[in-house]
């Protein structure tokens, strides 16, 4: 893969995040009340990244669905990992998936920010600031 379509593609998968906070920014009325099915939505699609990942991967797929299920039972009770924490995870798997299932993650990391971006649209300015780690660890490491 160019380096350009690389770079072009970390940039595209990070904006899922500003694409959230404008989507939330619309419907802010709605987001009270829907967002127990929102955060139902992030950890559902946080299990599907991993779940792609270590299938491709490990090519075990009892394997990568017994730890998808282990990760969304984690965020799903407990709230307390923040998206600052995730979103370099997430960088990681970006850049470990160069060569495996790459457009697959990309979609569903992209798609794991919109819920992510319209539940954080109080604060999106630290927000936008603190996941940049995404891009941090996605554009440093091959640069490594």
């Amino acid at each position: 893969m160019s380096v350009i379509a690389y770079v072009l593609t970390a940039v595209i998968v990070y904006l899922g995040l500003p694409a959230g906070m404008i989507i939330g920014r619309l419907a802010e009325e709605e987001l009270k009340p829907g967002k127990k099915y929102i955060t139902f939505v992030q950890d559902i699609l946080l299990a599907a990244v991993v779940l792609a990942f270590l299938y491709y991967a490990v090519a075990n797929l009892v394997a990568a669905a017994l730890i998808a299920i282990a990760v969304f039972c984690v965020m799903y009770f407990f709230r307390r990992i923040r998206s600052y924490i995730i979103y370099p995870i997430l960088g990681l798997l970006f850049y470990f998936s160069a060569d495996i299932g790459f457009l697959l993650l990309s979609s569903l990391i992209f798609l794991y920010g919109i819920p992510t971006g319209s539940l954080e649209l109080k604060t999106w300015k630290k927000q936008l600031f603190q996941n940049i780690g995404f891009l941090v660890v996605a554009l440093i490491l091959p640069a490594l």
